[in-house]
């Protein structure tokens, strides 16, 4: 009965990876921003919360506080790291160049999503980048880059008529809308790829079987 229980978990996992092969050249990471300072400015409330229905998709659909965590991902072709062109309008060397597939990212509420822009999100575009020969790139992003992971990220996403936007410098944030702001830090996590899902499944799949093993001895 063992047995069967982990040849049946061996194989499923198999059929997950499996499934998910087409995407095995899809990279994509988590946005995790920690919230340190808040700052609801002067016009922050009105009556009967009308920020909410007025500026829609413009503003935080909740009040901000130190503490609160905001999460987002974004995706990219793993081509993208071979050789990505080098931001020259920050300034600083190191800081290249990426085209994401997909970004979405939750921000007290206000959503900025690549794949359903504004009015439909609050997305209206990137802080587009531009390489030396003065390429822009406008589905992109900039990011440090160690050992083909990305360890910091800059420039940020911009709202309609920029009265939102998220603004991001190596591993601090700054959110805004019409009324306030978010301060605090950021980090980028990879997230696994089915690959190395495979080799856990198959790891524990060949324990499972060496103890039955074992137990038949």
């Amino acid at each position: 009965m063992t047995r069967r229980i982990v040849i049946f978990i061996a194989s499923v996992l198999s059929l997950i990876c499996l499934g998910t092969s087409a995407r095995a050249d899809t990279i994509e990471y988590m946005i995790t921003f920690t919230t340190e300072t808040v700052d609801l400015g002067p016009y922050y409330e009105l009556p009967d919360d009308s920020r909410y229905t007025v500026y829609q998709n413009r503003v935080f659909q909740t009040d901000p506080t130190v503490g609160d965590t905001y999460y987002g991902y974004f995706t990219f072709d793993s081509s993208q790291l071979i050789n990505p062109p080098e931001d020259v309008a920050i300034g600083i060397p190191g800081i290249y160049i990426i085209q994401l597939t997909s970004f979405y990212l939750d921000v007290a509420g206000l959503i900025y999503d690549m794949n359903a822009p504004f009015p439909s999100s609050a997305f209206a575009e990137f802080y587009e980048p531009c390489d030396v020969n003065d390429n822009c790139y406008p589905d992109a992003t900039e990011f440090t880059i160690n050992n083909g992971i990305l360890t910091g990220w800059y420039g940020g996403v911009a709202g309609e008529d920029d009265r939102n936007s998220v603004v991001v410098w190596s591993n601090q944030f700054d959110a805004s809308d019409t009324f306030s702001q978010i301060f605090g830090s950021l980090s980028l996590t990879l997230i696994p790829e089915p690959t190395s899902l495979l080799l856990v499944g198959t790891g524990i799949a060949g324990i499972g079987l060496a103890a039955w093993r074992r137990k038949k001895a």
